[in-house]
């Protein structure tokens, strides 16, 4: 069975692509800090891991590949999305309306924003 990851690509090996990818995992309440193992992660409204083996896996692999490009820049891009739960919470808020100002039907992995810091 072909699953979609839940995880966006890293596509752009740059500083802005890092912001890109922090932004998109903060958009779909999987936000966590790089240094933090993804498979050790809990949802707290859940009480359950919030990602997957696969998933995890394929967290580490992007992570590790930003940290051996990027080194420190990962936690720059990661700061601002980390920290400021008020905004990737408008972010969030603005991504569920459609144009004409209907919400749209979010998948329930999507619901919970995970508090870090």
């Amino acid at each position: 069975m072909n699953l979609i990851s839940r995880i966006p690509m890293w596509s752009e090996h740059n500083f802005d692509g890092m912001l890109i990818w922090f932004l998109e995992m903060a958009v779909r309440g999987l936000l966590f800090h790089p240094d933090d193992d993804p498979s050790e992660i809990i949802s707290y409204a859940r009480g359950t891991r919030l990602f997957s083996d696969t998933e995890a896996a394929e967290l580490r692999s992007t992570v590790s590949e930003m940290f051996e490009l990027k080194g420190d820049e990962v936690f720059e891009a990661g700061r601002i999305y980390l920290f400021d739960v008020s905004l990737v919470m408008k972010i969030r808020k603005c991504n569920s309306l459609d144009s004409s100002g209907n919400a749209f039907q979010q998948h329930p992995a999507n619901q919970t924003f995970l508090g870090i810091f």
